[in-house]
């Protein structure tokens, strides 16, 4: 690699200061804020996740289309990981990448399971008088957000 692109980075981690709690009664009434908005049932949650290489924005009854060959059956219900980051009406967590797997869940269920349209891959050379033709066709996977939930002390698992 050359030298000209380790140094920024060198000089980048060399100044980087680590974060500090000023104010912890500040800190304490956040939780406490937080830990009341989660509890409560009435509030919808969304949710970030990061799921066949996207990112996906969910809420409650969401349908998210991935490509690719999935080894999942149509009913199989999965607990999607990677949560980005997890919001509310009044908050808004982020995880560094992802928050903690065992405090926010998000539940989905597969509901179809189907080829994509084809699509047509055309290749020509006319010098060489080349012509390829191929139709492609990938498998989508749809799922169907069920639950976005978090647990009360999510706030504590991310701040310690």
């Amino acid at each position: 690699m050359n030298r000209l692109f380790i140094r920024p980075l060198m000089f980048c981690r060399r100044f980087a200061t680590n974060p500090e709690v000023i104010n912890p009664n500040a800190q304490q009434e956040v939780a406490a804020t937080v830990s009341s908005e989660v509890s409560q049932p009435k509030n919808r949650l969304f949710a970030v996740v990061y799921v066949g290489g996207k990112q996906w924005k969910v809420t409650q009854d969401d349908l998210i289309v991935i490509f690719g060959n999935n080894p999942l059956k149509v009913g199989d219900e999965i607990k999607l990981e990677k949560v980005l980051m997890l919001s509310g009406k009044n908050f808004s967590l982020f995880g560094r990448p992802f928050l903690d797997r065992a405090k926010v869940h998000v539940d989905a269920v597969v509901v179809e399971k189907a080829p994509k349209y084809p699509e047509l891959l055309h290749y020509s050379n006319q010098h060489y008088l080349i012509r390829i033709e191929r139709w492609l066709s990938d498998m989508s996977t749809t799922l169907r957000v069920t639950k976005v939930r978090a647990d009360d002390d999510v706030f504590q698992a991310n701040t310690q």
